[in-house]
């Protein structure tokens, strides 16, 4: 998707823009930090598609859930469980979910955090991972789990009323800098590979066709054959292709994107479910509803009063 601008966000409307479960404190706490936002554990999801933007800060992220594909610069990596990725803030990233389940530790920082502090500011600047050809890493079993411990110890502390709370938060980044550093192995870039464009131009086609202008008026559900002419690709190579590489088949992949801005909508809207069968194309709301039963084992109501009572409990 060609943009004429490429924005560069802030850490306030990264977040609010890009990640999904308990938003708005989330935002507020950057807010009011200003440099820096952890994110921590499994319930901490991404939306499926980041569109291409410059950062005010520092970003990386282990991720624990889920996969996608990560273009940085002029490289291109494929992101798994077990994986990490450093952007630099001048760096144009994009981010598209192969999976509607992308979870994961997150630390965005700003170079401002580090005023007084030119040592870790310098290591961010020469860490070999912030340049985009090794952009990505691949931990061994051992790293994987030392660095989720270091993420929530990190996310304790920086939600925490310590003393000295900030001179700790800088210990631990620079253990994880350091740990990531140990004994991984970088990530293949895919850029080259067409069978991954062509992955990328359909699961963003499916995110844009998701996209909501007016509450009042209905998106319409695009078949597989339709994508495939879009791509100028035959119907039965589209499908293989992402079967071989995300596991599912198109039509999988749109009822999961469905799903997916269903249960959006159900946890951060007011709208009444009957608007909301109706905005996701739905002719009735009975149809809405055996759907979300079909997929969730519950109803639509029974999940948002889930929500409504436990926020935590949100998994797209």
């Amino acid at each position: 998707m060609i943009q004429s601008e490429i924005p560069r966000l802030s850490i306030e409307i990264f977040a609010r823009a890009n990640f999904l479960g308990a938003i708005s404190n989330s935002s507020q706490r950057a807010a009011e930090g200003g440099c820096i936002l952890v994110r921590s554990g499994s319930n901490n999801l991404l939306r499926p598609h980041i569109a291409a933007h410059r950062r005010e800060f520092y970003l990386f992220f282990q991720l624990m859930e889920g996969s996608g594909l990560l273009t940085v610069g002029l490289h291109r990596f494929r992101i798994s469980p077990g994986e990490m990725a450093f952007i630099h803030p001048d760096e144009i990233m994009t981010w598209q979910s192969l999976s509607y389940s992308c979870a994961g530790h997150f630390c965005l920082v700003h170079a401002d955090y580090f005023t007084g502090e030119a040592h870790v500011h310098n290591m961010f600047r020469q860490y070999p991972h912030f340049r985009a050809p090794l952009a990505a890493v691949k931990l061994i079993e051992e790293q994987e789990a030392r660095l989720d411990r270091c993420f929530e110890r990190l996310y304790a502390e920086e939600y925490s009323k310590k003393s000295q709370k900030r001179a700790a938060v800088l210990l631990h980044l620079q253990v994880i800098l350091l740990e990531a550093q140990r004994g991984s192995c970088e990530v293949a870039d895919v850029r080259s590979a067409d069978q991954f464009r062509h992955i990328d131009n359909f699961l963003s086609l499916l995110d844009a066709s998701f996209q909501l202008a007016d509450e009042n008026k209905s998106i319409r559900l695009k078949t597989a054959g339709e994508f495939a002419e879009q791509l100028n690709m035959h119907p039965n190579y589209l499908n293989n292709i992402i079967k071989n590489h995300t596991g599912k088949t198109v039509r999988d992949h749109i009822q999961d994107r469905l799903l997916y801005e269903a249960k959006t909508l159900l946890s951060q809207t007011d709208w009444d479910i009957k608007k909301i069968s109706h905005v996701l194309g739905f002719s009735q709301h009975a149809a809405f509803t055996a759907f979300f039963n079909k997929k969730e084992k519950r109803s639509p109501s029974i999940f948002r009063e889930m929500i409504m009572l436990d926020p935590k409990s949100l998994k797209i």
